[in-house]
């Protein structure tokens, strides 16, 4: 291993260099030279042996911390010149907590010639830092979750762990205007659907490009999961993203829920509403038809969600382009660009469970 020689550590052979002389400036001067000659452990080490041995009236020391001194200088300008990059690439990815850090650590040696002439430009790295910092903490205020500011282009990404019920401050239900009876509740790292028809929708609006990625599962058979892209109150102009759609129920003549599977409607997709489609036709392709030139885009894989199992959900909107992914693989891609603000909105006809909760969006 790199440092090591037969399971002895550096220290161990420094150690060994000066074991037969006793504790003082001549063993440091060993210990010093050894450092010096065998090039262990950098400059740094060697230099302050040899100093402590020149302080302690070794002589002949000088000319070897001269040289020291010139590989000291050089040796630091490279680490600085790395620790810079490191926080040039933090301000880039938006990790303001270690660019920070790394910034501190900068100011401890300003006055090295890398530095110097670099000086503005960490000035200007610090106040970026800093008002990313006030931004994440006043959103956070906001949005009642925590925040992260991404990069210098004002997105930022929300995230609810649900374990805090104050959270539950950041969405508002949506009720009788829609014949919704239901209700969305904080359950520890959760977020929860009544067995009524339930809606909750996030109170921030949310414009342009978004990615939502959340936990689903649903307690019992899925049925019309949905995450309504550009919802608006009493519109039905928005894009609903949807898990085990069930247009026609039990009680109304699928006894055996194969309607969809019949007629082909994928039973997961994008579905852009309106929609006009007459339920006491449902047996007719006509209506099937309907929804199916409502459909945006086409199916990546086929997969159908199961009572009680996890899926780790991301739904992105990137220009025109929607997509749908489960567990990291692509189930759903389409493009449409006419609904570009709203809302977002989460919606059950079953009991499901939705946590944590990330929305990555710029306000």
């Amino acid at each position: 291993m790199a440092g090591e020689l037969g399971g002895l550590r550096e220290d161990d052979l420094e150690a060994l260099a000066a074991r037969s002389i006793p504790e003082g400036p001549a063993r440091a001067a060993r210990a010093g030279f050894f450092r010096y000659y065998c090039g262990k452990g950098g400059p740094y080490r060697a230099y302050a042996l040899l100093e402590q041995a020149r302080g302690g009236g070794i002589r002949g020391i000088r000319p070897y911390l001269a040289d020291l001194a010139a590989a000291v200088e050089a040796e630091r300008g490279r680490e600085l010149e790395i620790k810079f990059g490191a926080a040039e690439d933090c301000l880039r990815r938006g990790e303001w907590v270690t660019g920070k850090a790394l910034l501190e650590e900068l100011r401890n040696h300003s006055d090295h010639p890398f530095l110097r002439g670099r000086a503005d430009r960490m000035e200007r790295m610090a106040s970026e830092i800093a008002q990313a910092l006030l931004r994440e903490k006043r959103f956070e205020d906001l949005y009642r979750g925590r925040v992260e500011a991404l990069g210098s282009g004002g997105a930022v990404r929300v995230t609810y762990d649900f374990r805090d019920p104050a959270q539950m401050e950041a969405f508002e239900m949506v009720g009788t205007e829609e014949r919704i009876r239901g209700r969305w509740m904080v359950r520890p790292g959760g977020l929860e659907s009544s067995p009524e028809t339930a809606a909750v929708r996030w109170r921030t609006p949310v414009r342009g490009d978004v990615e939502v990625e959340f936990g689903l599962t649903p307690l019992e058979a899925p049925q019309n999961i949905v995450v309504a892209l550009y919802n608006r109150k009493g519109a039905a102009c928005h894009y609903a993203v949807v898990f085990g759609f069930d247009w026609i129920g039990r009680s109304e003549g699928d006894p055996d829920d194969t309607a969809e599977d019949r007629f082909g409607m994928p039973r997961m997709c994008v579905i852009k509403y309106p929609v006009r489609a007459e339920k006491v036709r449902w047996r007719e392709e006509d209506s099937w038809a309907s929804w199916k030139s409502r459909l945006v885009g086409k199916a990546l894989d086929s997969r159908r969600l199961e009572a009680g199992k996890e899926v780790r959900v991301r739904v992105e909107r990137r220009g025109a382009g929607i997509r749908v992914e489960a567990d990291g693989k692509g189930i759903w891609e389409g493009e449409d660009g006419e609904y570009t603000e709203g809302h977002l909105l989460f919606f059950s006809d079953c009991r499901c469970r939705l946590g944590p909760l990330r929305i990555t969006f710029t306000p």
